[in-house]
């Protein structure tokens, strides 16, 4: 059983309702031996809970409450925690407080490529007129995306320009056309700097989420199963 838990919204406005709120999730996810999903610890108010943050200490409690519930060896609950910026939290990730510490990386080519096929086929229902200039494409074209910046910024103007025209199939010459028009978050010079910085307070944490770099032509075939078998 999955639980997501926003941390930020169990901070309650009356003196000891934050620590009770934390208290009821923490029973309620032992007693249904959950998998608990702490997600944007960065984000929930917690981040900076061993200073005072002018919350009278309510998050040094909740943080405290978490401590002593995940490392208690009788629970059966799972807790991950996902951040996009490093939190103060170094009691919560330190290593062997947690059994497992990964950062996601920025895809690589095939993981592109399979973001690619992805979208067009499942999101858009679509196909390429071009499939192995859409490898090219996944390739150097979009070196440094995200996946939401090919989903959003390439594939999904392509598909609007493919329905305007009136058919299914998705030209590759509109997605690399989109690629150089548009300006990915990476080539931001600040951007840039948070990220080396982010890499470097990670660097102990174990790289996940990429396919391995031979991994294209899988992920092609993969894609032309499912448009002949219609799934």
């Amino acid at each position: 059983i999955g639980l997501l838990w926003n941390l930020g919204e169990s901070k309650g406005g009356v003196v000891g309702s934050s620590e009770a709120n934390c208290r009821r999730v923490i029973q309620i996810a032992r007693a249904m031996k959950a998998v608990v999903l702490c997600d944007d610890v960065d984000k929930g108010g917690l981040a900076k809970a061993k200073d005072y943050s002018g919350d009278g200490g309510t998050s040094g409690n909740m943080v405290q409450m978490l401590l002593t519930e995940t490392s208690d060896p009788h629970s059966d609950t799972v807790y991950v925690f996902t951040f996009n910026r490093v939190p103060d939290l170094p009691e919560l990730l330190r290593v062997g407080r947690m059994d497992f510490l990964g950062r996601v990386e920025r895809p690589n080519p095939p993981t592109r490529h399979a973001i690619f096929i992805d979208h067009i086929e499942k999101r858009w229902k679509m196909a390429v007129d071009d499939a192995e200039a859409l490898k090219r494409v996944a390739g150097t074209s979009t070196d440094g995306y995200t996946g939401a910046e090919i989903a959003h910024a390439l594939v999904k103007r392509a598909a609007k320009r493919a329905l305007a025209r009136g058919d299914e199939i998705i030209r590759v010459a509109d997605l690399e056309e989109f690629a150089k028009s548009f300006t990915p978050q990476i080539k931001n010079p600040q951007f840039m700097q948070d990220l080396k910085d982010m890499e470097a307070a990670l660097s102990q944490f174990e790289p996940i989420g990429n396919l391995p770099m031979d991994a294209v032509e899988d992920t092609a075939k993969a894609g032309r199963a499912r448009r002949l078998t219609g799934v």
